[in-house]
């Protein structure tokens, strides 16, 4: 009997042992989520499902899980049918980590977090995107309301600035957390399209993240994404897509001309947003050897084709996988948030990145004249 006893209690501390990664966590407002789904974020985006946790009925859960060393997860939290709101954390062996949360209708926003600078610095971001975020929708409903298109244009220019000025915070703030794996994981999501134009600001994101994740699959991706971005002066990958009535729209097609390769979609309000411009520079130029290629990102035609029709997209070359953000062009020429454009010479050749609003005109004007 004592051995029996012995070997269920040897058992016991393997199993106590095995859940050395805890998450207290509590949920206030309004109790619309059951379950939280924990996954692992796997190198080539997708997530490793690991275990599904119960919320009791007053917004408590707790979380045990095995870390046998840093990684990034995500939590889904779900009512069990539609309603999904996702948190990324990095976790790590031994942690004893405090969350806690505000729900409403319209979000499930992380409002405090202790036990990790980690999980610290994940509210902080979050706190931070949240409020860009509400600003940029009030810039979206002030364009939609505007009536005429000089209030049109006088709400976009301002939107650029705040823009502008949004990513330079982000910047700031991600560079100056760079040995944090969540601030490596957040610079890798919101500017790894561009790597070659943020140059800089990866290479501080980098020494960072390499004192401290050296060997981490984030780390090793940014490295390479440096040396293998699309630069200005460099070639312009192929692109090869299926345009609205199932033709091929191919950029080698357009060799001799000057293309502005833009990525969008009908559900990202920024690019909408960005349409008049493009109406504009494509009228000014098409008859001066200038062309635009449409990638979009959706994954419904209809929306798509509606979306082209209603921001009278009046050139031919659209094109899409209507795979989302797993399309393979998107992936070819890393693309993590649209609107994105890059400008191609005749030659093929890319020289100029990101162009927006009037950032875009005066380009046009420099290489095509007025």
């Amino acid at each position: 009997m004592k051995k029996i006893v012995f070997f269920l209690a040897f058992v016991f501390s393997l199993t106590v042992a095995a859940q050395n990664t805890t998450i207290n966590g509590g949920i206030a407002g309004k109790q619309l989520y059951r379950s939280i789904n924990v996954s692992k974020l796997s190198p080539t985006g997708g997530m490793d499902f690991i275990t599904t946790q119960a919320i009791s009925p007053d917004g408590k859960f707790v979380i045990q899980l095995t870390v046998a060393s840093p990684d990034i997860y995500v939590l889904e939290f779900t009512d069990g049918a539609k309603l999904k709101r996702h948190q990324i954390l990095t976790l790590k062996a031994n942690d004893n980590i405090q969350l806690q949360f505000n729900s409403t209708y319209q979000n499930l926003q992380l409002t405090s977090a202790t036990g990790s600078n980690e999980a610290v610095f994940a509210q902080r971001y979050q706190a931070f995107a949240l409020q860009a975020e509400a600003q940029s929708k009030t810039f979206e409903q002030r364009y939609m309301a505007a009536t005429t298109d000089a209030e049109k244009a006088q709400i976009q220019a301002e939107f650029e600035q705040f823009y502008l000025k949004f990513q330079q915070d982000t910047k700031r703030m991600l560079s100056t957390n760079a040995t944090l794996l969540t601030a490596g994981f957040m610079a890798y999501s919101e500017f790894g399209r561009d790597v070659a134009v943020n140059k800089d600001f990866f290479a501080v994101v980098l020494k960072g993240l390499k004192t401290t994740y050296a060997q981490h699959w984030i780390t090793k991706e940014i490295d390479l994404r440096m040396q293998q971005a699309i630069v200005i002066g460099g070639v312009a990958p192929e692109i090869e897509l299926k345009g609205v009535n199932g033709e091929s729209i191919k950029l080698s097609d357009l060799k001799g001309k000057y293309v502005l390769i833009d990525f969008w979609a009908s559900w990202c309000g920024p690019c909408r947003m960005e349409s008049p411009t493009l109406v504009k520079a494509y009228n000014q130029y098409k008859d001066k050897n200038f062309a635009i290629l449409s990638v979009s990102l959706d994954n419904n035609k209809e929306k798509w084709v509606a979306a082209i029709q209603a921001d009278g997209l009046n050139w031919p070359w659209h094109g899409s996988s209507l795979m989302r953000w797993n399309c393979p062009v998107a992936r070819r020429y890393s693309v993590s948030s649209i609107p994105h454009s890059l400008l191609v010479d005749p030659k093929g050749k890319v020289i100029a990145i990101g162009l927006r609003g009037e950032q875009l005109l005066t380009k046009l004007a420099q290489v095509l004249g007025k």
